[in-house]
């Protein structure tokens, strides 16, 4: 009952039928479904805990730094809205985490979810071709002179739409390359193109940055090879300097990124102001005009020093993970999916640095699945006598605390070679 609970979930979040359909249109039906399920999932006699990889515990800090940074605000109504937040957002994630409890349940919630945002992707493309299903209209943008595809709520807007469809290009390729019958890979292709071309109808910068890392990594995690492995990050670094060294090419011309540079200034000033808890969750636009265009800015100043390590930690210990799984052997029914999840992440990492999305929900409940699939690579190993990954679960990590204070050097650095 509870996972077909969680299927419904997934379907009224990423589908939203309750957006566009006229019968439902404006019901809470994921908070219905959410809160009747959740309930009744804590009162049963199901198997329950909070952590069961590091991850786990650096999700729980990242709310936790969530909840402080509204001190800062004083006010009450306010954190009580946090708080909301906070719960809802964290009894999915470990009611996600607990309730798919085998290898099949992962396999199917992943298939779900890649369906269900090929779905979203079809939506965008005959949003182009003047069936617009959900009713949401294209966007026009000033800057580039173009009409934008968007989709309803989570997706809309052209880039956020762009950045969750690549979890289908890494699927897909997935099933392309490693599908052993015509049918998986005629399926593979299909699901490429579909995802591909909504991604190009965003006319999203950003969006082509995150297919083209997500292809990347999703290959990184793909091959078994160590030496192509190395080159292949070779490989990403020089992307990521050409790209950029693109970007930079007439910045203080382009008044986009000249934009984005002054949101990073500003999102370094709040830094300034409250060090180690920021300015408050979601308050960076009461203290800027503008977004913060940027995943790892917004968390460090909205969270301050504290949130932006419990960020990292999640994304440092979910890539890591990935990567001892895909570096043993043991795990090849898990083939498709560790890359797959790991060719996501990777462009989240990456498209990140350019995008407002520390609080994205499909980004939480990949890093959920990614727990759920430690686990289940971890069990099969235990019958060969080891864990595949095991990093203990302390939360102090001085790696991640390197990578937080680099993050914050690297801004300052930027800023000041910008201006």
């Amino acid at each position: 009952m509870f996972f077909l609970g969680l299927l419904i979930l997934l379907f009224l979040t990423i589908i939203r039928p309750q957006d566009f359909m006229p019968f439902i249109k404006g019901e809470r039906l994921v908070f219905g479904v959410m809160s009747t399920m959740v309930i009744a999932w804590i009162l049963s006699r199901e198997k329950k805990k909070l952590f069961y990889v590091i991850q786990d515990k650096f999700f729980i800090l990242f709310l936790v730094a969530v909840l402080i940074s509204t001190i800062y605000a004083k006010w009450l109504q306010y954190s009580f809205n946090t708080l909301f937040w906070i719960f809802k957002f964290g009894v999915v994630y470990y009611f996600c985490i607990n309730v798919i409890n085998n290898e099949i349940k992962l396999k199917i919630v992943s298939w779900v979810l890649v369906i269900l945002l090929s779905i979203v992707g079809v939506f965008g493309i005959l949003q182009y071709y003047n069936y617009d299903i959900t009713s949401s209209g294209m966007t026009w943008s000033l800057s580039k002179g173009v009409w934008q595809i968007k989709g309803a709520n989570i997706f809309d807007n052209p880039n956020d739409l762009a950045y969750s469809i690549v979890l289908v290009v890494s699927f897909a390729s997935g099933l392309f390359v490693g599908g052993k019958s015509i049918i998986k890979k005629f399926f593979g292709i299909f699901l490429l193109w579909i995802s591909a071309y909504c991604i190009f109808l965003t006319k999203s910068r950003g969006g082509i940055v995150a297919l083209v890392s997500c292809l990347l990594f999703w290959l990184y995690f793909w091959i078994k090879s160590g030496r192509l492995r190395h080159f292949l990050i070779i490989f990403i670094i020089f992307g990521i300097v050409l790209v950029i060294a693109i970007q930079a090419k007439g910045y203080k011309e382009d008044a986009s990124s000249m934009g984005r540079a002054e949101a990073w200034a500003a999102g370094l000033s709040m830094l300034r102001m409250n060090p180690l808890t920021g300015v408050g969750w979601q308050q960076f636009r009461e203290h800027y005009k503008f977004d913060s265009h940027s995943s790892y800015v917004k968390a460090a100043a909205e969270l301050g020093v504290f949130g932006l390590y419990a960020f990292l930690g999640i994304i440092y210990f979910s890539m890591l993970s990935l990567y001892k799984i895909s570096v043993k052997n043991t795990c090849k029914d898990l083939r498709i999916y560790y890359s797959g999840f790991g060719g996501y992440i990777g462009s989240y990492l990456l498209g990140s640095m350019f995008s407002s999305r520390t609080y994205d929900a499909l980004f939480y409940l990949c890093i959920a699945m990614v727990s759920i699939l430690v686990r289940i690579a971890n069990e099969e190993s235990k019958l060969n006598g080891f864990e595949i990954v095991d990093f203990g679960m302390k939360l102090w990590n001085w790696k991640v605390f390197a990578i937080t204070i680099l993050v914050i050097f690297s801004l300052k650095i930027a800023l000041q070679i910008i201006f």
